[in-house]
């Protein structure tokens, strides 16, 4: 029988993010999931998501520019982005099945990460959350650290 926590990839950044942001999420979690043991065959492929983003940041540059007609294909890129990470995080969720630290070590962080789960975190991870956490609702973020000398 497997258990399977009840933790999910956070993916509320997708349509919170402005596109900068978007751009630099999306290069962690790649940049993390790429020869992560714990994600052996991420689906859809790093390399599918890799060239989405580097669609929509080319999108991004053309729409900077001022061409209205640009700024279509730039929202199309995005929506495409978004539905592959959409995507990768429900293969992050399934592969993990819920462990906490297994889904931060993907660079997606946690939606609604428990206090008693955040104690139990190797410090990394730690700050794997609260560097991922996005600080669009209200709280506070506490942590002690302990020196193994």
């Amino acid at each position: 029988m497997i258990n399977i926590m009840n933790n999910n990839p956070a993916i509320q950044f997708l349509n919170m993010d402005n596109d900068v942001t978007l751009i630099a999420h999306t290069n962690s979690i790649l940049k993390a999931m790429t020869g992560n043991p714990h994600f052996p065959s991420p689906l859809p492929k790093l390399k599918v998501v890799a060239d989405a983003m580097n669609t929509f940041m080319t999108a991004e540059m053309d729409a900077a520019e001022g061409d209205l007609s640009m700024n279509n294909a730039k929202i199309a890129a995005r929506g495409l982005l978004v539905k592959l990470l959409r995507h990768l995080a429900g293969y992050v969720q399934m592969a993990s099945h819920g462990d906490p630290a297994i889904i931060l070590s993907s660079g997606f962080s946690i939606e609604n990460l428990p206090s008693q789960l955040i104690e139990a975190l190797p410090p990394s991870l730690i700050f794997a959350a609260a560097r991922n956490w996005n600080g669009s609702r209200s709280g506070s973020f506490e942590t002690t650290a302990f020196s193994s000398h």
